[in-house]
């Protein structure tokens, strides 16, 4: 897929291109779902841009996920994210890594509660664009 825009948030001036390859796969069982993902992306400068001049990106994301039912109302679901992405000139290279472990209970066909945690790293040459973050989620879900 490849798709061409502005940056709206006027963080870089220039257009830019977007060349995208998605391969995904996912797979069932009786209790248990299994998804793989590989995202592959190329950003550089559209030519003419002279405010974006030889710029560019390379991206590429691994994901794999499970959810098993451990009962029929209580649902274990787990995920886990690599990223690695290279940049032309002197910006170098980001790693980002990502999992999260979810519990959600179904106390009845419109209510649930959860409760989720994420880890989330990120290293990056780029000063104060490395970060990481531990992050506990607690969910009720009520549908009228």
């Amino acid at each position: 897929m490849r798709t061409a825009g502005t940056n709206a948030l006027g963080v870089q001036n220039g257009v830019f291109r977007y060349d995208t390859l998605n391969a995904s796969l996912s797979t069932g069982w009786d209790r248990d779902t299994v998804q793989a993902s590989f995202t592959w992306s190329v950003q550089s400068a559209v030519t003419g841009s002279a405010t974006a001049a030889n710029t560019s990106s390379d991206v590429k994301t691994a994901s794999l996920s499970w959810t098993r039912s451990l009962r029929p109302d209580l649902t274990l679901s787990t995920s886990g994210t690599y990223s690695l992405i290279r940049r032309s000139g002197t910006l170098g290279g980001d790693t980002s890594f990502s999992t999260a472990v979810g519990l959600q209970y179904t106390m009845s066909d419109t209510t649930a509660v959860s409760a989720r945690y994420s880890f989330f790293n990120r290293v990056s040459r780029i000063p104060g664009y490395g970060l990481y973050e531990n992050i506990l989620l607690l969910g009720l879900t009520k549908q009228f």
